[in-house]
């Protein structure tokens, strides 16, 4: 019998037509609202389904794209106190993170790629903003007198 899955299960992935056993089919799957029955009216439904899925995937892309090109057009400055050429304490995540929020941009502080900058000058760190898309930040380190 073929089905339509709504939700992943052992059968298979979400919105995918899978060959399954009629007793299989109707005591379970259709039973917890897992799948539904295939035929011409839920072939349209799956495939108005998977093209609105894939419109929310290029919009979310293309949104991170944006974002990617905001964050390398941004150079941030911080101050640190040190003597000679030595730093005393570090720019973490979060104050980036802080940062780039007073600037309008608003990214997790776990995609931000560093353990903390601590010396002076520039310094490039990687925000991760999906597994394809790192965007390179400049930072710019100044002794604070």
């Amino acid at each position: 019998m073929k089905v339509i899955l709504i939700k992943d299960t052992k059968a298979g992935k979400a919105n995918t037509i899978v060959e399954v056993s009629p007793g299989y089919a109707t005591n379970f799957l259709f039973k917890n609202n897992l799948a539904e029955p295939f035929n011409s009216r839920t072939e349209r439904l799956l495939n108005q389904r998977k093209q609105k899925i894939a419109e929310e995937y290029k919009n979310k892309k293309d949104q991170e794209i944006q974002l990617k090109n905001e964050i390398e057009n941004i150079v941030l400055w911080f101050k640190l106190k040190g003597t000679n050429n030595f730093a005393h304490g570090a720019i973490s995540a979060k104050k980036i993170k802080k940062e780039l929020e007073n600037k309008g941009i608003f990214v997790d502080k776990q995609t931000i790629q560093t353990s903390g900058i601590q010396t002076f000058g520039t310094s490039f760190i990687n925000i991760k903003l999906s597994s394809n898309i790192v965007a390179k930040l400049k930072i710019n380190v100044i002794k604070d007198e």
